[in-house]
Order: structure tokens, then C-alpha cells, then sequence
């Protein structure tokens, strides 16, 4: 609470005071990972993880294969995925080891509470909502233990796909307007228990999209195509456009993703009264300069 307080602080002057509830949890992305040039630093927690935390070495257990063996996949490129920020087996252990904290403690609410569908979103663009979802998806697939499907459904910007340097044949929005089949448009990176569900070209009357039976049946798909499997939904920024507010009764809880030095605390209170109907699963403060070791490692 004291460092989501202090982060916005920082930010641009505001002409009202408020005191904003944060949700736990919280968790830092530093600095590093969003501009790769900085100086490595170590990961951010704003409080600690419930023990024992274990990582399971790979070698330890066999990776979850993808469940569609003829489903398209997609050959990664590593120098583009660190231009993108997209972590890796190649990744850093100070870039890689906040998602592994968020993932561990996501999967441990999702557990408690019966979840199975997270969204990912912001108060406002440019805070790295789609990179965290990108990154939060890969870590949970790595972690041996689930698989992870990821939904492009910012029908305004879609741009997952663009963080692999890859453009599908077909995209969410044909399956939303009955063109294609969710087998046709889902796509495998490369990574074992990683599924992508792009969108490749922006939708008109979005929202309506979001808010009509083929997107909640779409979610329904997705569950019947990968029982197991925890799915993310990447959408546009709560105060840019009504997409996330109309998506909320298709998912179990939201992500916020504000980030240190530009979002502000206006922002923030705005976002959170619109999605006062919705579980908050927490909020994860991208581009953090005030990293802490992470004692039990």
C-alpha cells in the first residue's frame, strides 16, 4: 500500500485528494523489465509470499504438451522476444522472478476462490497491461503445473500477436462474428502449455462484441477446449473505452496493471469505481525503481 501510494505520488499534481483501497496482491515489475538498457534490479514484492514456495526443476517433471498436436505453432525468435520484453529461458532471473511471484500467488487466490478467468487491464494505455498478461501467461505455463490460454480480446488495439512478430491467418474476431472456429484461430509460441487466442484486426462496436453471447461463449470454448487451464484475457484500458467494463460478467476477477511514474492516482480511483461490480485480484505496479530482495530465495 505505502509503495502503490508512493509511486503515484510521484506522478503528475492532482486536484483532488483521495484515498484509494488497494487490493492485495501487489506486486512490482521493475524497472529492468520494461526498459532492458537500465540497470538490473532485483525483484519487488509488496508483501511476502505464503511459505514454502517451490519451483519445480524442469527436468523434475514433464512439461504440459500442447493439447491440439496439429494446432499452429509459431517458431520464437529470443532477439525479438527481448526487443518485445517477452521473458524466456534466456531471461535474466531478476526480469523472470516477479512473475513467478505473481503467478504463485494468482494461482493460490484462483485456487481459494474457485477462479478460472483472470483479466488483464489498466486505467489508462501505455501502463504494460499486454506485455504483463503476455509474461504472467508464459510464467504460469512454465510452471510446470498449469496450462495457460491467452485472449486478445482488445478489440480496439489488438496486439498480442505482434510481441511473437507473427501475423495469424485468423483472429478472435472472426470466431466473435461466426467466420472461423476457436481451433482455426488458437495458435501454440512455442512454449509448452502456452496457447494464444490473437486478434488481428480491430472490431467496430467492440464493446457490443464484448458484451454479446458468441464472447461468453467463446470463454465457455476455451474451458471445453482446455478443462485445466488458466485463462487470461488481455482488454483494452478501463477508462479508455466501456470493452473491459462489458467483458467483467464473463470473467472471474480483474488484474490492474499502473505503472510508476506516469499513472496517476486519479486514474486509479476512476478505474477501480467503474469495476466496483468485479473481483479485484489485484494490482501489479509496472516499472518499478524501488526493488527489494526477495529474502527466501
Amino acid at each position: 500500500m505505502d509503495k502503490i501510494e508512493k509511486a503515484l505520488k510521484q506522478t503528475r499534481p492532482q486536484t483532488a485528494s483521495v484515498e484509494i483501497p488497494v487490493p492485495e496482491p501487489v506486486i512490482n515489475i521493475p524497472r529492468e523489465e520494461v526498459q532492458p538498457q537500465a540497470r538490473p534490479q532485483t525483484a519487488s514484492v509488496e508483501t511476502p509470499v505464503p511459505e514454502p514456495v517451490i519451483d519445480i526443476p524442469r527436468e523434475e517433471v514433464q512439461p504440459i504438451p500442447r493439447l491440439n498436436p496439429t494446432m499452429e505453432s509459431v517458431q520464437l525468435d529470443a532477439l525479438a522476444l527481448e526487443r518485445n520484453r517477452i521473458i524466456s529461458n534466456a531471461s535474466r532471473k531478476e526480469i523472470v522472478q516477479p512473475y513467478k511471484v505473481l503467478r504463485t500467488r494468482l494461482l493460490q487466490m484462483m485456487k481459494e476462490k474457485g477462479w478460472t478467468t483472470i483479466a488483464v487491464t489498466s486505467p489508462t494505455k501505455d501502463d504494460g497491461k499486454t506485455t504483463v498478461a503476455i509474461n504472467l501467461a508464459i510464467s504460469i505455463a512454465q510452471g510446470l503445473k498449469n496450462s495457460s490460454v491467452l485472449l486478445d480480446l482488445d478489440l480496439i488495439t489488438p496486439s498480442v500477436h505482434t510481441y511473437f512478430d507473427y501475423l495469424p491467418e485468423f483472429g478472435l474476431e472472426e470466431y466473435l462474428e461466426k467466420d472461423a472456429k476457436l481451433d482455426q484461430i488458437l495458435v501454440s509460441p512455442g512454449i509448452d502449455g502456452f496457447t494464444i487466442g490473437p486478434s488481428v484486426r480491430p472490431l467496430q462496436k467492440s464493446s457490443e462484441h464484448l458484451a454479446c453471447d458468441p464472447c461468453r461463449e467463446l470463454i465457455v470454448d476455451v474451458k471445453e477446449y482446455d478443462p485445466e487451464a488458466v485463462i487470461l484475457v488481455d482488454l483494452p484500458p478501463v477508462l479508455a473505452s466501456d470493452d473491459a467494463i462489458a467483458m467483467m460478467p464473463s470473467v472471474d476477477a480483474v488484474l490492474l496493471v499502473i505503472r510508476e511514474g506516469k499513472t496517476n492516482k486519479q486514474d486509479v480511483t476512476r478505474a477501480l469505481e467503474l469495476l466496483e461490480n468485479t473481483s479485484i485480484a489485484g494490482i501489479v505496479l509496472n516499472d518499478s525503481v524501488e526493488p527489494t530482495e526477495l529474502g527466501y530465495y
